[in-house]
């Protein structure tokens, strides 16, 4: 039985009660039978069916009307199956690796969408501890028995292996460039030759991720924003080897989780860290040189260029390392002194003052 959101168009093939998306409530699609007519084997691949073989099927249904399905399974003139009276719906096994913010983010909301989530974390405390955060914020809108049913349908794993036959891998590692072009290696090695690879760096180069691995082609950025479940633009990232197939994919793919993508290229900071970075590090110069107090710059920005939300408050919310991390990946892949972090977010940075993660850093939270 599918559950189906009438304004959403979403799918699950499992009950609950409301639409995550929207909390409208949710039909129950009966399925439809169809009985096969003709069957043809096809072998010969082609731009919109590359994976053979598969079955054409001549099918009627129970009112005598006649359609064409495909079908993977070997159906002969005769047999009947069931299919269910609601949207063709993609089909999707996505990897997620990391368990962190934006990890946690990506995975659910492939979950959400009722696609086919293998998790993988370092420890199994790491995911369960995750899960457990997802949970929370499903009991928002889901009882308990919905949430529980909802995280069931997820793979975890501390292992690569199970990843092996996803349609994409989307890695959410730290922002680390030699960890990551470990990471692409393994993957290359286990993974189908039709599997995209996809990195959620914000700032490293793609092309250089890419490095080692035997299919540069398929390798491309997806970088989401935070929080997931809110942004919704998604930067493609194409490298100088990625594929016009590997784009075209990873965007499908981000229209599917409700997103904007936009295609850009393999450039230090991408276009919105290209923007945004110097900008906060200037707000933080600011403080440093005694202009102004942290929460007056806050306030500056947000009066008067009426933005959500001060650079100092987003600093802690990104997390006052990673900025300076992509602070450091932006210099060094540019080589220009405008990209150096201010010395006040590296203090903090050595004091532990992390942000909200670490309940202190330009703010006390």
């Amino acid at each position: 039985m599918v559950h189906r959101c009438p304004s959403c168009e979403l799918e699950w093939h499992r009950s609950l009660g409301v639409c995550i998306r929207c909390r409208g409530p949710l039909q129950k699609v009966e399925a439809k039978h169809f009985r096969v007519v003709q069957s043809t084997r096809v072998e010969v691949p082609s731009a919109a069916h590359e994976d053979v073989p598969y079955y054409c099927l001549l099918v009627r249904d129970d009112e005598g009307r006649h359609y064409i399905r495909k079908s993977r399974q070997p159906l002969a003139p005769g047999d009947v199956f069931a299919e269910d009276r609601a949207r063709a719906k993609v089909d999707v096994t996505v990897g997620v690796i990391g368990t962190g913010t934006m990890g946690a983010g990506i995975a659910r909301a492939a979950m959400e969408l009722g696609w086919k989530v293998i998790w993988k974390s370092r420890s199994d405390a790491a995911l369960k501890k995750a899960q457990s955060r997802i949970r929370e914020r499903l009991l928002k809108q889901l009882t308990p028995e919905q949430a529980d049913n909802l995280l069931s349908s997820m793979v975890t794993t501390t292992e690569l292996a199970p990843l092996g036959n996803a349609d994409i891998v989307i890695e959410s590692v730290i922002e680390d460039l030699p960890a990551k072009q470990e990471l692409f290696r393994a993957l290359d090695a286990i993974c189908s030759p039709k599997t995209v690879l996809a990195s959620n760096s914000s700032s490293l180069s793609i092309d250089a991720m890419a490095e080692g691995t035997s299919m540069p082609d398929r390798v491309a950025g997806m970088h989401f924003f935070n929080p997931v479940s809110r942004m919704r633009l998604v930067e493609v990232v194409r490298g100088p080897r990625t594929s016009d197939e590997t784009v075209a994919r990873v965007c499908d793919l981000a229209r599917e989780l409700g997103k904007a993508p936009i295609v850009v290229k393999d450039s230090p900071g991408f276009v919105v860290n290209r923007i945004l970075m110097p900008y906060l590090n200037e707000a933080v110069r600011v403080v440093e040189e005694g202009t102004a107090s942290v929460d007056d710059v806050d306030t500056a920005v947000q009066l008067g260029l009426n933005h959500p939300v001060g650079p100092l408050a987003l600093i802690d919310l990104i997390g006052v390392d990673i900025f300076v991390n992509i602070m450091d990946a932006l210099a060094a892949r540019s080589g220009e002194k405008r990209f150096d972090a201010a010395k006040l977010a590296r203090r903090l940075v050595t004091e532990g003052r992390l942000g909200r993660k670490a309940g202190k850093g330009f703010y006390e939270s």
